[in-house]
C-alpha cells in the first residue's frame, strides 16, 4: 500500500482521470521502484498506542480534576497550609482535604480562621465528590499502569475502580 501523493503525476494525467491511466502510473514507478511502501501497524502495536492514548486523556483528566478541587477552595477563601503548600496532592495533603469535609466550627485554636472550612453540608457534599472523583481516575491510572489488568486476580469487590475507594 502507498500513500496516493506518493505517486508522481504529470499535469496531463490529473486532468485526465481513470482506472486505466491510474493504474499503468502505479504499474510503471512500482517496476521503477519510485514508490516506497506504507508502514501498517500490527494489531498489538494499534493495542498499545490506544493504551498509551488512554492513559494521556486519564492523566489530563486528574490535572482537570486537581485543578477543579484548588479552583473550589481558592473560590470559598480556603488557604492552603504553608507545611503542605510545597507538598501537592501528597498523601498528607489528601487527609487535609478530606478533613475539610469533617465539621471544623468546633475548633478552639487561635490560629484557626473561619475561612479553612466548609460550613454547610452542600459544600462538603461537592468538595466530597471533587475528591472521588479524583481517587476514581487515580485507579483508572493505576490499572493501566500495570501490565496486565485482571478483575479476576483483583477479587470481586475491587473489580471496578470505584469500589477502591469504598
Amino acid at each position: 500500500m502507498v500513500h496516493p501523493a506518493d505517486i508522481p503525476t504529470k499535469d496531463k494525467e490529473r486532468r485526465n482521470r481513470n482506472d486505466s491511466v491510474d493504474s499503468r502510473k502505479i504499474a510503471k514507478n512500482l517496476r521503477n521502484g519510485d514508490l516506497t511502501p506504507l508502514h501498517i501497524p500490527s494489531r498489538q502495536s494499534q493495542e498499545d498506542r490506544s493504551l498509551v492514548r488512554m492513559r494521556i486523556t486519564m492523566v489530563n483528566k486528574q490535572t482537570r480534576c486537581k485543578n477543579q478541587i484548588k479552583g473550589f477552595l481558592s473560590y470559598y477563601g480556603i488557604t492552603i497550609p504553608d507545611e503542605l503548600s510545597n507538598s501537592h496532592w501528597s498523601n498528607r495533603f489528601i487527609c487535609w482535604l478530606e478533613s475539610l469535609k469533617e465539621n471544623l466550627e468546633e475548633s478552639h485554636e487561635e490560629n484557626h480562621r473561619e475561612s479553612l472550612y466548609l460550613k454547610y453540608n452542600s459544600g462538603k457534599k461537592a468538595l466530597g465528590v471533587l475528591l472521588s472523583e479524583l481517587m476514581i481516575i487515580s485507579c483508572y491510572i493505576i490499572m493501566l499502569l500495570m501490565k496486565r489488568y485482571n478483575p479476576k486476580c483483583v477479587g470481586k469487590r475491587f473489580a471496578h475502580p470505584a469500589a477502591l475507594i469504598l
